[in-house]
């Protein structure tokens, strides 16, 4: 609102080109993040204080996972930026062999998702590139987003009216002072917004990194420079079996504090794929051991008896060995089929 000459009041309309970018001082915006962050806190707090177990011990080492996926934020920002304007001005560039470059790989890239994007850099190059987890998450992300960058800045420059171009150009600036100094500038008004959300789905897909795990057979630099048996014996005396889950589970267990165990599929199907009676059985396993957890009962295990799935006591089954009766029936089907019990 403006106040005329007549004394009348009027409205002010403006025109801009591009999208605006919204200002901090908007009481509207301050309150949208208040909200959230007030409403944040106080879920956090709620689930603290009335089930502490197990919301306040996850907080104990929430920050370490905090930290990294920051990192892995800043970091792809900092390489997708510069690399998305870069495309931009490829996409835009006179030069047949520089465009083609930059559209093969915004078409190319943007047509793979990240997950795959993430599986091939850590897993498939690492057989000629040894990286590390951070450093393939990074340029992963980086790559991935830097395509879809690249849009956003092409369409930013091309949205600036030509006019501007040519004004430039009269007054005798190349067409690097002309980018630089009067097209970048008007466009960043419509680039922003964009590659703001672009970030914000950045910090969102870090959680895709979690699939980078440790290969079962991993060892680390200092191991690579032992002997087979002389690695195998120092995990061994340190406690933590042979294999990198085991490490794992020991780590996860001294941060938390909680109980952890290692479970390796490929030994529990040694017959081959299961069937559906595994699956059924599993599930039923599975469902009683989850009511044996719910009423407190700990210290047994899970059985079949007699078709019915029973809790047998530790104290009575650790250490002992049980005989299978003469008269069994899956020790008859087994000797007519051959198979030999020793």
């Amino acid at each position: 609102m403006h106040d005329k000459k007549d004394g009348s009041k009027g409205n002010i309309i403006m025109v801009t080109d591009g999208a605006s970018i919204p200002d901090p001082r908007e009481w509207r915006l301050i309150n949208a993040w208040s909200i959230a962050l007030v409403g944040a806190l106080g879920t956090l707090f709620t689930l603290c204080t009335l089930w502490p177990e197990p919301y306040l011990r996850i907080l104990l080492y929430l920050p370490d996972g905090i930290l990294i996926t920051f990192k892995i934020t800043m970091l792809s920002i900092c390489c997708a930026v510069p690399l998305g304007l870069l495309t931009g001005l490829g996409r835009i560039s006179d030069n047949r062999l520089i465009n083609l470059i930059a559209s093969t790989y915004v078409e190319v890239i943007r047509g793979i998702p990240l997950l795959v994007q993430i599986f091939y850099i850590y897993y498939a190059l690492s057989r000629f590139v040894q990286v590390s987890g951070v450093t393939s998450a990074v340029v992963a992300i980086s790559f991935c987003y830097g395509a879809y960058m690249g849009e956003v800045f092409r369409a930013g420059i091309t949205a600036i009216n030509k006019g501007q171009t040519e004004a430039a150009r009269s007054l005798g600036f190349n067409r690097y002072q002309t980018m630089r100094l009067v097209v970048l500038p008007q466009a960043m008004r419509t680039i922003l917004p964009p590659v703001g959300n672009e970030c914000i789905a950045m910090l969102k897909d870090t959680s895709l990194v979690s699939i980078i795990a440790v290969a079962e057979g991993a060892i680390n630099t200092e191991e690579a420079k032992m002997k087979r048996k002389e690695w195998m014996a120092k995990r061994a005396e340190a406690g933590y079996g042979v294999t990198a889950t085991n490490r794992i589970a020991a780590a996860v267990q001294k941060k938390t504090g909680m109980e952890t165990r290692v479970c390796i599929p490929g030994h529990m199907q040694r017959g081959g794929s299961p069937s559906a009676y595994d699956r059924v059985l599993a599930t039923e396993f599975g469902s009683y051991a989850a009511k044996l957890v719910e009423v407190e009962r700990y210290g047994v295990t899970v059985a079949m008896v007699n078709n019915r799935v029973v809790a047998n006591r530790l104290e009575d089954i650790a250490g002992k060995t049980r005989n299978i009766p003469e008269g069994c029936e899956l020790l008859t089907v087994a000797r007519r089929m051959g198979v030999s019990l020793g």
